[in-house]
This record gives structure tokens, C-alpha cells and sequence, in this order.
């Protein structure tokens, strides 16, 4: 097995429902999650299916799942162990 690597990943999401901010129409966030991983593409891969387990994206029961949000790794960066925080970041959301 290969050694895992700990990957800084900013992420960009686009296109989400705006009731996730009490807004109409659509909204973006930005955030940065930290993952371990054997490489750059499964860092990608772990980074958004961390983002999947987290409530925070999570729409009101009867709200239509959106067709056109989509999110992207928009940068993968190699970091230490010593500069993961505790905690992982919010989410920095905008109005579209």
C-alpha cells in the first residue's frame, strides 16, 4: 500500500439552489478541504465525497435537486501533516 499524502483542496461550487441561503435563484461557495491521499486525482476524488457527507449542502426535504450545480477542485496542493487544522473550514457562499 502506498503512503498517503496529506492534499490542501480549494474548491469552487456552482449553480446551488439559493434557499440554501434563504436566497432566489442560485448561489456558489467556496471552501478549502484537507484529505489524505496517494495522489493528486484521489485527492480530488476524496475531497468531494467529503464534501457529499457534509450537512451543510444538504437541501430542505422538498426542494428539487438541482440539475446544473456542479463543484470543482480548482487547485490540489501537497502540504505537512503540521499544517492541517483541527478543524475543516466553512463554506464562504455568494449570491450568483
Amino acid at each position: 500500500m502506498a503512503e498517503l499524502i496529506w492534499f490542501r483542496c480549494f474548491i469552487e461550487g456552482q449553480h446551488f439552489p439559493g434557499v440554501l441561503l434563504n436566497e432566489k435563484g442560485t448561489v456558489g461557495f467556496y471552501t478549502t478541504r484537507f484529505v489524505q491521499a496517494e495522489g493528486p486525482e484521489q485527492a480530488e476524488l476524496e475531497a468531494v465525497a467529503l464534501l457529499k457527507r457534509e450537512g451543510e449542502l444538504e437541501l430542505p426535504p422538498g426542494t428539487p435537486k438541482p440539475t446544473s450545480a456542479r463543484v470543482f477542485v480548482t487547485e490540489i496542493e501537497e502540504i505537512q501533516a503540521s499544517q492541517v487544522p483541527e478543524v475543516q473550514a466553512g463554506f464562504s457562499f455568494f449570491v450568483e
